[in-house]
Parts: C-alpha cells; structure tokens; sequence
C-alpha cells in the first residue's frame, strides 16, 4: 500500500492504494498518481498525488542544511 493525497482542493485527504509511484519526482514536490482513485473521504474520482515529503528519509542538522538534503534528495528521487 502506498500513501497518496486527495488533489480536491476542499479535501486533501491522505489515504492508501494498492499503486507505486511511476515516475520520479524530478524536482517536484509530487507526481500524480498513473490510475484514477477514489477518495475515501470525499468521494472525488481522479488521479491524485504522491508527496516527497511521505517518501524521503529524516535528515538531521540546521534547518538550512535540512532544506537543501530535502532538494538533493527530490532530485535525486
């Protein structure tokens, strides 16, 4: 199971689906989800997102150094 979000602006559930990530992020915050979900919560029937920040490791140190293992780490990914 993978976490994904609701892309309803009203919603933004976070929910789980039987889906892995089929694309990197490229140095994006989130990709889109390849199939079509439907939010648990809300009902809306879309192709959601994948959120960076669910999938990277916890970094240590300052909050700039933080910041910029955060954005290696999405381009990396």
């Amino acid at each position: 199971m993978t976490k994904i979000h609701c892309n309803n602006t009203n919603c933004q559930a976070t929910f789980e689906v039987d889906e892995s990530r089929s694309s990197s992020f490229f140095g994006s915050s989130a990709v889109r989800t390849k199939e079509f979900h439907t939010c648990p919560n809300c009902g809306h029937t879309d192709s959601h997102w994948f959120y960076a920040i669910d999938e990277m490791p916890i970094f240590e140190g300052s909050e700039g150094k933080i910041r910029r293992l955060q954005n290696d780490w999405i381009e990396e990914n």
